[in-house]
């Protein structure tokens, strides 16, 4: 083999260990963080069965209610709530229910603000990314109910904790019968917060307070 021969193959080998090293460095990067290449575009929906992958693209969303006669996925909500870190998978549906529309946007993953009291307000049902939004620790999980508000008994709020998007979950808590639990929360976990399966109360405030 001569010298061009030889740089043709050192260069032919380098470039096949650097294609496999991008995808497996990229495979590490999406599952440490599935939202890394978040191919989510903002959508209007209104009423109607919109397939993930066809007619809305598979992703992480933030989910804005623009009217209050609408329900998503079976989610009642008024104008102005939010579902935020939703997933959208390929080939799953998205129902929207109602005479209203609901605005689909790339999720933000915006980091929540602890206050004096060591103390997290969640306002939002959705998904929260451990380490990204909340820090890592171990917190005590309870809700109030602002105001007037009233929440029946079996549309209590009700947490998952999962070890990252799409897995089966470490735990879940319902709030029918205990008001109060403690939680452990690490870095890459999903905590999956809905403040009731039917409908986005605006007086539920669920709150996370961090145990020193």
């Amino acid at each position: 083999m001569n010298n061009f021969k030889k740089v043709v193959f050192i260069a032919l080998v380098v470039l096949f260990l650097c294609f496999l090293g991008t995808k497996y460095l990229l495979k590490i990067i999406k599952n440490d963080n599935p939202t890394f290449f978040n191919a989510a575009e903002e959508v209007i929906l209104k009423k109607g069965d919109y397939l993930i992958g066809k007619q809305v693209k598979a992703g992480f969303y933030d989910v804005i209610s623009l009217s209050d006669d609408v329900s998503l996925m079976p989610v009642k909500l008024s104008k102005g709530d939010m579902i935020v870190g939703q997933r959208l998978e390929n080939n799953a549906h998205a129902f929207v229910v109602g005479n209203g529309s609901v605005k689909l946007l790339p999720a933000e993953y915006v980091p929540l603000k602890m206050d004096a009291q060591n103390k997290y307000r969640i306002v939002h049902s959705g998904n929260y990314m451990v380490g990204k939004q909340i820090l890592e620790g171990r917190y005590k999980i309870s809700y109030k109910v602002r105001g007037k508000g009233k929440v029946k008994v079996k549309e209590k709020p009700f947490v998952q904790i999962l070890p990252g998007y799409g897995k089966d979950q470490l735990d879940s808590f319902a709030f029918e019968k205990v008001s109060t639990y403690k939680i452990n929360l690490e870095t890459g976990n999903i905590l999956d917060v809905r403040k009731s399966l039917e409908e986005e109360y605006d007086s539920v405030v669920i709150e996370l307070t961090l145990i020193k």
